[in-house]
């Protein structure tokens, strides 16, 4: 009977603990999620090109340049490019449906078959990383094809520093310095207690 009750503490303090980290898309109290910025570092060297972001569910249209850019966190945008004299009260007439079928399959557009995130990841709101900024480079573009590569990302922080790496493999992003401590003693933590107050009420009970 006794070993009976002690699983059942155990499983109990088990779910309690599993609770802080269980919550679905809601952003769970005492966490934070940590933007991604993007900079189309070269798109300067193609003047005579618009390059535009469109997104699901949003952005319908967004003319880039060479300053950040970010979009709405539940968002999957791309990048493209118009090849012909670009008309934004044409795209402004649009609905959504013609948006996509505009930007999926006009002869005028090309996609640079990227996909981005508004998101880098969600951590501790202790977590000294405050964004992200993802550097875009044009690799090619003509009238057949765009092509454009995540190049480096840099981390900035709530003091004011930040810290670069680049990119090794394109789906790969690079992980934050500092993520993977805060990780290791955010899961940690709660087994810990648990344990500790196990450990308290089995003595109390045998001793």
């Amino acid at each position: 009977m006794k070993s009976g009750k002690v699983l059942g503490l155990v499983l109990v303090l088990f779910f309690v603990s599993s609770l802080t980290t269980v919550y679905g898309d809601v952003l769970e109290p005492g966490k934070k999620t940590v933007p991604i910025y993007y900079v189309l570092e070269n798109i300067n060297d193609y003047p005579d090109y618009v390059f535009l972001l469109h997104g699901n569910p949003s952005p319908d249209f967004q003319i880039l340049n060479s300053s950040p850019f970010t979009f709405y966190k539940f968002s999957v945008a791309s990048i493209y490019v118009n090849l012909t004299q670009f008309q934004p009260a044409e795209l402004m007439a649009m609905n959504s449906n013609q948006l996509d079928n505009y930007f999926q399959n006009d002869s005028r557009v090309l996609n640079a078959n990227l996909q981005l995130e508004s998101i880098y990841r969600t951590v501790s709101d202790t977590d000294p990383l405050e964004n992200a900024t993802i550097m875009l480079k044009v690799v090619s573009l003509d009238d057949n094809g765009l092509e454009i590569k995540k190049d480096r990302i840099i981390f900035g922080y709530n003091d004011g520093q930040s810290e670069e790496k680049s990119y090794v493999e394109q789906n790969t992003t690079p992980e934050a310095p500092t993520e993977p401590l805060n990780l290791y003693w955010y899961y940690l933590l709660p087994i810990l207690a648990a344990a500790a107050i196990l450990i308290i009420l089995l003595y109390r009970r045998y001793s």
